[in-house]
């Protein structure tokens, strides 16, 4: 129902049993709905050069419609328009540090109240100083070098300095070159060193390998004359077994001669 005034109507018709009814109208009103935000307006701030969609997106939502029109602007200067939602303008990547205000407005209908929403929020400086900052600083170091020096040529000190300093690094280049030389030596010899340990270990590997060498040669000729001891020994085993089965046979035969012999007689 629309907003206004409506009439409820209720009427029984009369019958044989009871008689009819025929009231007054109740009279009941269909208000203007009061609007209001389910998400309230809002952005987060961002370093100048470092927006990003996702991260700083636009949140705005009412109950009654999700038609919501965005519009930011420089703070104060309402014809500097960097973003616009209906109009299809969108500076934000580009907004340089500053303050801004976001508007939001929800237009009203019939059955609900329009809604207007304003916040300020603020595009931060980036760190660090401008290029140009840099470069006035850099100048002045050198002209400020430069005078010291000047001042020290002019007064004869830059020459003194410049003598004693000369001499200074002479003698210790002297002194550096010495202790380099001495650690130089240091090093060879604890390089020899550790290459005739290294040789004595060596020898004392091929020693060890001929000892072991010989040993097992020796182990092996042992080896080899018991294993032909054993062959040796085995053979005789075997002929000697063999004429004792000769023997055996030959006693049989002589036994059963004289068994024959006796059952003759």
């Amino acid at each position: 129902l629309k907003v206004n005034t409506y009439y409820l109507f209720a009427r029984v018709k009369e019958s044989q049993s009871y008689a009819g009814l025929n009231p007054e109208p109740y009279a009941f009103k269909v208000y203007k709905a009061s609007n209001f935000w389910e998400t309230v307006p809002t952005i987060s701030s961002w370093t100048e050069g470092a927006y990003q969609v996702e991260e700083n997106q636009i949140i705005a939502n009412s109950h009654f419609s999700d038609d919501v029109h965005i519009v930011i602007t420089l703070a104060g200067q309402e014809d500097k328009i960097i973003y616009d939602s209906k109009n299809g303008i969108d500076e934000l990547a580009k907004a340089k540090c500053g303050f801004y205000e976001l508007k939001a407005y929800v237009n009203g209908t019939e059955s609900y109240d329009e809604l207007r929403y304003t916040i300020t929020f603020q595009i931060f400086e980036k760190p660090g100083m401008p290029w140009w900052g840099v470069l006035l600083i850099v100048l002045g170091a050198l002209a400020l070098v430069a005078l010291v020096f000047f001042i020290l040529h002019q007064s004869g000190v830059l020459q003194i300095l410049s003598g004693k300093f000369i001499i200074a690094m002479r003698t210790k280049a002297t002194v550096d070159a010495t202790i380099a030389a001495v650690r130089a030596n240091k090093i060879a010899e604890e390089s020899k060193r550790s290459i005739d340990i290294a040789k004595q270990k060596e020898l004392k590997e091929l020693k060890n390998n001929r000892i072991v060498t010989e040993r097992t040669s020796v182990k092996n000729e042992r080896i080899k004359l018991n294993t032909e001891r054993t062959d040796k020994f085995q053979k005789k085993a075997k002929q000697m077994q063999l004429k004792a089965e000769r023997m055996i046979q030959k006693a049989n035969k002589k036994n059963k001669i004289k068994f024959d012999d006796l059952n003759h007689k």
